[in-house]
C-alpha cells in the first residue's frame, strides 16, 4: 500500500488504478480526460491539480517553501505541511 490521501472518493478511485495491472489502459479508455505529468507518473483529471503538482519538480522556483519546525521536512504546499505535522502529533 502507499501513502496516498484524498478528501474525494473519485480521486481515490482513479489513484487505485495505479496499483492494478493494465491501469494505464483503463485510465486511457475512461471518458474522463486525464492530465499527465511528463516527469513522473502523476495523473489527474483537473488541469489545476497538474499545475500545482508541477511545482514539486521545480528546483529554483519563486514559490514559498513551508518548513516543519520539528524536523527537516519542507514542501511547496501548505496543505502538505499540515498533513505532515500530524506525524509529530501521533508520535508524541
Amino acid at each position: 500500500m502507499c501513502n496516498f490521501k484524498t478528501k474525494h472518493k473519485c480521486n481515490l478511485k482513479v489513484h487505485l488504478l495505479v496499483h492494478e495491472e493494465n491501469s494505464e489502459v483503463e485510465i486511457e479508455n475512461s471518458e474522463v480526460e486525464m492530465y499527465e505529468c511528463e516527469t513522473c507518473h502523476f495523473k489527474t483529471k483537473h488541469k489545476r491539480s497538474l499545475k500545482r503538482h508541477l511545482l514539486v519538480h521545480e528546483e529554483n522556483s519563486d514559490v514559498e517553501m513551508y518548513k516543519c519546525e520539528t524536523c527537516h521536512y519542507k514542501t511547496k504546499r501548505k496543505g502538505d505541511l499540515k498533513k505532515h505535522l500530524l506525524v509529530h502529533r501521533e508520535n508524541s
